[in-house]
């Protein structure tokens, strides 16, 4: 039976940029453009980008302090990152279990 195709949009706003890890442990980073900080201008344009998930991908999202280490380029954190994610199992959770995040039924999320 072939994999669910499910479709994902996402912005960046000064965020370091989502981890995609795949069923199979392949992991990138989900590059689009990025726009200002939310809240310093209500009416930018805000650049969006989207990927094709299959089920069981996860989407790792992080605050900068993961990867950022003094006195290292930044590049290195990210690559770090992304060689220590593993193809974690999916969890699915009821669509109650998050009141204010809306995924689409049968979504797989990992935590």
């Amino acid at each position: 039976m072939p994999a669910q195709v499910h479709t994902h949009d996402y912005a960046n706003a000064g965020h370091p940029p989502p981890l995609l890890i795949t069923p199979d442990g392949d992991a990138r980073y989900l590059i689009a453009d990025h726009s200002v900080l939310l809240g310093v201008d209500p009416h930018a344009a805000r650049p969006s980008g989207q990927q094709a998930l299959t089920g069981g991908s996860t989407i790792l999202l992080y605050a900068d302090g993961l990867i950022e280490r003094p006195g290292e380029h930044l590049d290195t954190g990210l690559e770090c990152c992304a060689s220590m994610a593993p193809p974690w199992p999916a969890r699915t959770f009821p669509p109650s279990s998050h009141s204010s995040w809306r995924a689409s039924p049968g979504t797989a999320v990992t935590t």
